[in-house]
């Protein structure tokens, strides 16, 4: 058959799961339409569903259906070109899920059958019907994990109706395919261990003894304590997205489907080969997220005597069975070759799940004797500041549409049309976060070489730094208290600052214009000096180019900012954010704020610690990618888009208690700039709904306000 095109419609069952609702997100994200079956529209369990952007514009339907009973995807699939059928009811008792699950496949198959323009279906299946019920001595003779591989429903070990429900609706769904004469092809999916971010509270609710996954990791970081599991088998894991990706992979992929070569023709194993043992996750989850305190460290995991039994009769011990289950080679070949993915690092997965579990499902961590104190008060306030917490902080990463990464190295080379080629990918970040991570910038080593220089600045006596103090230039050093948002305590930060060296015989300077003036230097570590002029120009470059690639954005000429950047006040300051003192844990290193200018742009170290606010109101984290600076607006260029571009809150707490270094320059237009929003950026008949402003007078009063500057 041939693949299903994007854009066209695919249903999905069990849409409201962990599994359906990733399918649901990536299906939506590929570009398709999608109906996604649930029990209940408007219970909790479908908000996460209702509150995705391709619901309100339609991309996105639910479709309240019960696929247990006969007929109740007929009207749903009509019209649909592909189906997922992702649902399978876990409160089943096990005993009972053979029969349902093939009843429900039968339903299905029937509606499928009916509905005359499905043309590929994936089935959602397990690893468990690849090698539940396994005799583990027998894997000591063939330890590879692959599609090829079937349990042994002789064995004596443990009947299971989960894997012979399985088993039993891959044979039904394939089986059918062929008999539909080459009308619809089917595929099945087979995932291991599913971990990774959740996307409602509801998808740890309900709580198993061994899985799913994921609610596993929610009692370890609740209680520091889990059962052993699974005859000392080490955790397959895959992460959920990926999971996701295979499905969608597969509905568009060009390949062949059928059972000539054997049903395992169109099975697909889904893994990632990354293996940890149980006992492993809690030491792992603290050295992943040590900012977070969790007390996870030392894991108490206990027996399990279903285990201890198996053990008895297969006359093997514990370590002999660790020793077969390790010899296991799981084999993902096949899946990467049909849908060409690469499969996410097992501590991706691991942290975005716990970030998750976190702040998406409401889980509380249990927390090392140290962090017990800030969990008392979720947010409290201190003197009438606000001032976080770090444990009701922890935030996700953000995704890569909410900051995505955009690579401008042919912007930078100067190739014909490459600032209008990238018209569309910024636009699109500008009218959502308003961050984005550009990539190729070049910097690479004039980076590297003032990162160097200026840590061991910041790290000279306190008196030495301050003979360089901000001068009525606003160049120099800031020591920690200068910069104070209102409401907020002082950030916990220093910095030295520069900005466009201009001689005191510039015009500008001589007529005393706010903000222009020489650069001053520390008398006392000379060596700043060139890495910081070498990376400014370069910077001050990318700058440039960035503002014609974001003016093709708005539909304007390259040049549009052109006249507006010949005296460009642009400034840069170095910034050093030391460990809070244990007295100030969770005192921001950078208060909730916008930037005041055009754009920024930002060079970070791996410490992290940067948390950007989503239009929804949620913070995550932009991470640290090596090779990248990311890029933010300010609010003038919100003002000149009359709101259509953002300029976001975004703040910083340094978690990691270590030394974090960043570089920020701020890209700021002439002086006597005036900006009022673009005709292009107002509605018909909509007024502006800001008024014209020089763009000197907007930075002033903003300097006035947060660094105490006295002009």
């Amino acid at each position: 058959m041939a693949p299903i095109p994007k854009k066209s419609t695919v249903c999905v069952t069990g849409a409201g799961g962990y599994v359906g609702g990733w399918v649901v997100k990536t299906l939506l994200d590929k570009g398709y339409r999608v109906r996604a079956c649930v029990r209940d529209a408007g219970s909790e369990r479908s908000a996460f569903l209702r509150q995705m952007a391709g619901f309100s514009t339609g991309d996105l339907t639910l479709s309240v259906c019960d696929v247990t009973k006969p007929g109740s995807l007929d009207e749903v699939l009509s019209g649909c070109h592909g189906l997922v059928h992702a649902a399978a009811d876990a409160d089943t008792p096990l005993e009972k899920r053979p029969e349902e699950y093939g009843t429900t496949a039968r339903h299905v198959i029937n509606s499928v059958n009916k509905a005359r323009s499905i043309v590929r279906v994936i089935y959602t299946s397990s690893v468990a019907s690849i090698m539940g019920d396994t005799d583990p001595r027998e894997l000591r003779l063939r330890p590879t994990i692959d599609e090829m591989r079937y349990p042994d429903m002789s064995c004596e070990r443990r009947v299971n109706g989960y894997v012979e429900g399985k088993l039993q609706c891959e044979s039904l769904f394939l089986e059918a395919a062929k008999a539909s004469g080459g009308r619809w092809d089917a595929f099945v999916t087979n995932p291991t261990d599913n971990i990774g971010p959740v996307l409602s509270r509801t998808h740890v609710a309900v709580r198993k003894a061994y899985t799913p996954w994921h609610c596993i990791i929610a009692q370890i970081i609740e209680s520091g304590k889990v059962q052993q599991s699974y005859g000392y088998r080490p955790w397959w894991i895959v992460d959920v997205r990926d999971t996701a990706e295979v499905h969608v992979g597969l509905l568009g992929a060009d390949i062949a489907a059928g059972v000539q070569d054997g049903e395992h023709a169109s099975r697909y194993l889904v893994c990632s080969t990354e293996t940890i043992y149980v006992e492993d996750i809690g030491s792992r989850i603290a050295d992943l997220l040590p900012e977070a305190g969790f007390d996870t460290g030392n894991l108490a995991v206990s027996g399990n005597d279903t285990e201890a039994v198996q053990l008895t009769k297969l006359d093997l011990t514990e370590l002999e069975m660790r020793a077969i289950w390790a010899g296991c080679k799981l084999c993902n070949t096949k899946v990467r070759a049909a849908v060409g993915i690469n499969f996410r690092p097992l501590d991706t997965s691991l942290r975005d799940c716990v970030e998750s579990l976190i702040s998406v499902a409401g889980v509380r961590p249990s927390l090392a004797k140290g962090m017990k104190r800030i969990a008392e008060d979720m947010c409290h306030t201190l003197e009438g500041l606000a001032r976080p917490k770090l444990d009701s902080t922890v935030v996700r990463a953000a995704t890569a549409e909410e900051i995505p990464v955009i690579d401008v190295g042919d912007l930078l080379s100067g190739r014909p049309g490459s600032a209008p080629a990238l018209a569309a990918q910024i636009r699109q970040a500008c009218i959502g976060t308003g961050f984005f991570y550009v990539s190729s910038h070049g910097l690479e080593q004039q980076l590297k070489l003032l990162l160097e220089s200026m840590k061991e600045y910041f790290d000279t006596p306190e008196t030495d730094k301050a003979a360089a103090s901000i001068d009525q230039y606003q160049r120099g050093f800031r020591g920690q208290g200068f910069d104070q948002e209102p409401g907020c305590l002082p950030d916990c930060k220093e910095s030295f600052d520069v900005g466009v060296d201009l001689p005191l015989t510039h015009a500008a300077v001589a007529a005393r214009v706010p903000m222009h003036g020489p650069n001053q230097w520390p008398s006392h570590f000379p060596a700043l000096r060139a890495p910081t002029k070498t990376y400014f120009s370069a910077c001050e470059v990318l700058g440039r180019k960035l503002l014609a690639a974001i003016a093709c954005s708005l539909g304007e000429a390259e040049e549009f900012f052109e006249p507006h950047c010949s005296e460009a006040m642009v400034q840069m300051r170095m910034f050093h954010y030391p460990p809070p003192p244990e007295d100030q844990i969770g005192q921001f290193g950078s208060s909730p704020h916008t930037d005041y200018g055009m754009i920024t742009l930002l060079a970070q170290d791996p410490i992290g610690g940067l948390e950007v606010q989503t239009l929804g109101g949620e913070w995550v984290r932009a991470p640290y990618i090596e090779g990248t600076l990311v890029i933010n607006l300010g609010d003038m260029l919100n003002r000149w888009t009359n709101d259509v571009y953002h300029s976001t809150l975004h703040r910083v707490i340094n978690r990691a208690r270590k030394d974090r270094y960043s570089i920020a320059m701020f890209y700021h237009l002439n002086a006597d700039t005036f900006v009022t929003p673009l005709v292009g950026c107002c509605a018909d008949n909509e007024l502006p709904k800001y008024k014209p402003i020089k763009y000197l007078s907007h930075l002033t009063s903003r300097f006035e306000e947060v660094l105490k500057a006295k002009f």
